[in-house]
């Protein structure tokens, strides 16, 4: 009953319009399901359409479990507003395979959170600590690079039943009876657990997805710093707010200092893009 519940949070969540940020003109949320663009090529050989599609059914079970963890905010127009930011950095990812999906979770923890196949949360504690649409479109990348660089799929080994592989999401569907269920929900579980507990146990992953952040940010016209200036200000910040933030990452320290050394060596500094302050105060204050 509690996984039909959250099955239901989803729904209700992913229910809510997406506006195009150059023409404001309101588009249908696509189908979870894979679907194929013709001009789009697979970044790398080493995964299927058949592992894609894995992917996302994976990602859209995990999406359930963790909106019965948090549920969604219920806010209409901050949600079309992260949404909206969302989607314009989606059209600049390199995995166009995927449907982004962009959710606010009602929760005063300070953090962000992304599935297998394009879901991405975001908390309200977080939002409440972004100075402008620079640093929320900065979070929502970072979230972004993490399934465009297959992070959370390569630690579980996720593929389709016709790749090779200890873990198989599908040859676990297809098996049928009490030991599929409880294999699918031990990958669900095992997954929860990096995402809310454990981490990656990879500074590169995560450095990695700071860097892709960064350029993604360049791409869609947003400052540079946004994210370096985003942990310098979640960095001060001294309570249970950023336990689960400070204890599945590394220390934001670090990280800064990562991406001061990646901008300053790419004169990123020096780029002029966007902030968008009052357009962020106009929506989510």
């Amino acid at each position: 009953m509690k996984r039909f519940s959250s099955l239901t949070l989803l729904a209700v969540a992913l229910s809510l319009p997406s506006l195009s940020m150059a023409s404001g003109e309101t588009t249908k949320p696509l189908v979870k399901k894979y679907h194929e663009r013709i001009i789009t090529k697979l970044p790398q050989p080493d995964y299927t359409k058949e592992d894609i599609e894995t992917e996302i059914e994976f990602g859209h079970q995990l999406a359930s479990k963790i909106l019965g963890k948090y549920p969604p905010l219920k806010d209409d127009k901050l949600n079309r507003y992260v949404n909206e930011v969302g989607q314009l950095l989606a059209m600049h990812s390199k995995r166009p395979e995927l449907t982004y999906h962009f959710i606010v979770l009602d929760t005063p923890i300070i953090n962000a959170f992304s599935t297998p196949g394009g879901y991405i949360f975001i908390t309200k504690g977080a939002l409440d600590q972004v100075e402008d649409e620079a640093e929320l479109a900065a979070i929502l990348a970072h979230e972004i690079g993490h399934v465009e660089l297959r992070h959370y799929v390569k630690k579980i080994g996720l593929k389709s039943q016709k790749s090779s592989g200890e873990k198989s999401l599908m040859a676990i569907l297809s098996g049928g009876g009490t030991a599929a269920v409880s294999a699918f929900n031990q990958a669900i579980d095992e997954t929860m657990d990096i995402l809310f507990k454990e981490g990656l146990h990879s500074k590169k992953d995560e450095f990695a997805a700071d860097e892709y952040a960064t350029w993604l940010l360049v791409n869609s016209g947003y400052d540079p710093t946004a994210l370096k200036r985003y942990f310098q200000h979640i960095a001060k910040i001294k309570s249970q707010q950023t336990a689960v933030l400070t204890h599945t990452h590394p220390p934001l320290s670090e990280r800064i200092q990562k991406l001061t050394q990646m901008i300053d060596k790419n004169h990123l500094d020096q780029a002029k893009l966007a902030k968008l302050e009052d357009r962020f105060n106009e929506n989510a204050q």
